[in-house]
């Protein structure tokens, strides 16, 4: 699911959040999608999004987005770490442990 500026902040409020942050005209993104979108279905316990940083640039200003594609986790609506570039689904499985 996609979010924007009138939905982020509530879809990020609750429990255990995975945001990739993405453009359409960004080649990395494209080809980080379909990983993403796997992750997401194998994993149901934790909500994954994507913000598209052309349209929302709000977004990306508020979270300091200086390069795409980037993956946030966040915990009830604070960030608790971020990885920059595309992620295999191995490096989303331990990126998404707290530790």
């Amino acid at each position: 699911m996609k979010l924007n500026s009138t939905n982020f902040y509530e879809n990020i409020a609750d429990g255990k959040v995975l945001v990739k942050f993405e453009a359409a005209w960004c080649g990395p993104c494209k080809a980080y999608s379909p990983t993403f979108n796997q992750f997401s279905e194998q994993n149901e316990t934790i909500k994954c999004f994507s913000v598209d940083c052309g349209d929302h640039k709000d977004i990306a200003d508020d979270f300091e987005i200086r390069s795409i594609p980037i993956t946030i986790l966040f915990q009830n609506g604070e960030e608790i770490k971020r990885k920059a570039g595309k992620l295999s689904i191995d490096e989303l499985n331990d990126f998404i442990t707290m530790e």
